[in-house]
């Protein structure tokens, strides 16, 4: 549904189980079976990483902050755990996952992330609010906070990505991908 936010779980190539935006509170026990699905509990993940602050995004990041740091760019503080709060050229000072790479994403919000991920030949983009499809299409009552910089973090996402796990909807890509790259070159010029 365009108004749930979807956690994206990656087992990167150290054997590092992360999750990226956990989701809201009120989806807390879908995340906990989603995890038992996997054969995980929350103290198997290795890093929490949130695209931004809004809560529909971070306020599950309770149920991990006994057990790995949580990667956050906003001031939202997880007291029993390890909590990063980074910012730009920062990444060195953290253990921060293998693999993931950080691409500044900022228009939904001004500190806006999104997080990039190579496997098998693909370019996954776990894209938070950076990316919604019912906004591309002009189909939702959402704004973006800073409409240009959406748009241009909109093109920089779909230039490199294969694969595009947007905080709300589907899943992004194949035809779709390239129906909406096309939406969204219409948008920029």
């Amino acid at each position: 549904s365009p108004l749930t936010a979807g956690p994206v779980l990656i087992k990167n190539s150290d054997d590092k189980w992360i999750i990226v935006d956990p989701g809201s509170f009120s989806h807390k026990e879908k995340l906990i079976s989603e995890l038992a699905f996997h054969g995980l509990v929350p103290a198997d993940i290795d890093a929490v990483l949130n695209t931004h602050h809004h809560l529909d995004h971070t306020s599950n990041n309770f149920i991990f902050s006994d057990y790995c740091p949580i990667f956050t760019r906003s001031a939202i503080l997880w007291p029993n755990g390890k909590t990063y709060i980074y910012k730009d050229h920062d990444m060195h000072r953290v253990e921060w996952p293998s693999d993931i790479e950080l691409l500044h994403t900022p228009g939904h919000t001004f500190d806006h992330v999104s997080f990039v991920y190579k496997w098998e030949g693909k370019t996954y983009v776990c894209a938070g609010d950076a990316v919604r499809e019912d906004m591309i299409r002009d189909e939702s009552e959402v704004t973006a906070q800073h409409p240009g910089p959406y748009l241009e973090s909109l093109k920089s996402i779909f230039e490199i990505a294969d694969v595009i796990f947007p905080g709300h909807g589907r899943v992004i890509d194949g035809d779709l991908l390239e129906e909406l790259k096309l939406l969204v070159d219409d948008k920029q010029s």
